[in-house]
Formats: C-alpha cells, structure tokens, sequence
C-alpha cells in the first residue's frame, strides 16, 4: 500500500509528548523506506459514557472497560475500584456499581472477571479473562479528583481531607501525610511538604504546668 500513497509529513521536531510542542513540514525529500511505523499503548483501563467517548474528569460515573471490554462484577470490591482508579492516575474511587445501564455494553465482550485486589495497589490484585457474566454485572465506576497540597486521600470517607496537625502532604495521589520532624509543627492542612514544618517553643518554661507551642515563623 506505501507505493499507492503520497508522503504527506517530513522533518517531525517534538519537544515533547504533546502535539503543540511539535514542528513539522509538507515538504519531504523522502523515500517509502523512511515511512514510520508506529504501534500506539492502549490505556489497560478506561471510563466511557453511553455512546462510548472516554471520561477524563474526575466525579463522573462511567462504564469500565478493560482494554475496550467490561469489567465483571464477580469478587470485586473497594479495595478493586481504589486499584483501579490508582491505576488510570486518580487516587482513589468514590463509588462503583453493578447493572446493565448503557446500551454500548450490549455490542461489548466481557473481558475481564473475578478481580480481587488485597488492597489499593493494583499489583496486588489477581484476576482472569475468563468469564461466566452478564452485562448485568458489568461494574461502573467513579473515580476522585487529585487532592490540593496539604490533603491526602481518605479512603473510608471517599474524599479528600486535610492532614492532621503536625503532619504534611503534597496532595495528588497521596493515601495518608508524612509526620513533620520532631521539635517542628504544622497547622492542620497547611503542611505541603517538609519544609512547611517549622521548629516550635514552649511559652511556658516553667517545668510541670501546662505548656503550649507557637509556631515559630
């Protein structure tokens, strides 16, 4: 088929993985020799809404698709929908159901069943692409939104919260916060990394009363 077609692109300049980045020119001094092939990685995971267009946002309900296949309910969990969306890059699901709701579901395979996972980590989960489901069974699921510095990821509440005092977080995908040095202190959700901890005094030295700390700026 190279020999039927015209060279369309030459002199493909990226500075990076984003197409706006990139230079490039209709003018070619070219061969079919120097035709590229590329194979594309297609994401193991995706969200998709009725007429199959992916979700990218976060707090939006969609089908899962497993390389283009449902999800089947059998043996999932929360600790299954937290893996999952850690592994499409949100930090944590907010809510997942069961039921045959979208009429895509219909022209799809089930490609994916049986998903235990023994805790958030998708390394941690097994599972088998051999299935005995319906599409009454096919999982949908919402994933969070990536947490503000300062907050981490609650998984029992399906939010995020702030760190407690004393301890800092630099968002994203953070499940829990990092304790501040001793001696140093942070305000609750005010701590965005190690060096928000500042190194605190006692205002009252006198030895067996009750002491409070200051921050020291």
């Amino acid at each position: 088929i190279q020999n039927d077609l015209n060279i369309g692109l030459d002199d493909v300049v990226c500075s990076s993985d984003s197409w706006d980045s990139c230079t490039s020119t209709t003018s070619h001094n070219c061969a079919h020799g120097e035709d590229v092939h590329l194979t594309c990685q297609v994401k193991m995971f995706t969200l998709v809404t009725t007429n199959g267009a992916s979700l990218e946002e976060a707090n939006q309900e969609g089908l899962l698709l497993y390389y283009g296949n449902t999800v089947c309910d059998d043996w999932f969990s929360d600790n299954s929908a937290d893996a999952i969306c850690r592994e499409m890059g949100y930090p944590g699901a907010t809510s997942w159901k069961n039921g045959d709701l979208l009429l895509i579901q219909s022209f799809l395979a089930t490609g994916l069943d049986d998903v235990m996972c023994s805790s958030d980590n998708w390394d941690s989960c097994t599972h088998t692409t051999v299935e005995n489901c319906s599409h009454d069974e096919d999982v949908h699921l919402t994933c969070g939104e990536l947490c503000p510095e300062g907050q981490y990821w609650d998984r029992i509440n399906k939010e995020c919260s702030n760190c407690p005092e004393d301890q800092w977080s630099s968002g994203g995908l953070a499940t829990s916060c990092t304790p501040c040095p001793e001696g140093k202190g942070i305000g609750s959700g005010s701590g965005t990394s190690e060096s928000s901890c500042s190194w605190c005094e006692f205002l009252d030295p006198i030895p067996n009363t009750s002491m409070n700390l200051e921050w020291v700026k």
